[in-house]
């Protein structure tokens, strides 16, 4: 679950943000639903699509859905 945009440059300033998203379980703490994980892919792609965001990372710890995304601004 990672994209790229391919015109940035190592010699601008970078911002990094971490989002834990504790978003429950459908049983127990165990891990997110596939289409909670799903929905968070696509909605960072669209970012790095329209130039938002470089690249994001999505995981999983338990029942929290981790995003890391890297940006410009």
């Amino acid at each position: 679950m990672e994209t790229v945009r391919k015109d940035a440059s190592m010699s601008e300033n970078i911002t990094v943000s971490i989002i834990k998203a504790d978003v429950g379980s459908v049983v127990g703490h165990s891990r997110p639903h596939p289409k909670m994980m799903e929905s968070c892919d696509a909605i960072l792609a669209e970012g790095v699509k329209s130039g938002t965001l470089i690249d994001y990372y999505v995981t999983r710890v338990g029942d929290d859905i981790n995003m890391f995304r890297s940006l410009l601004r």
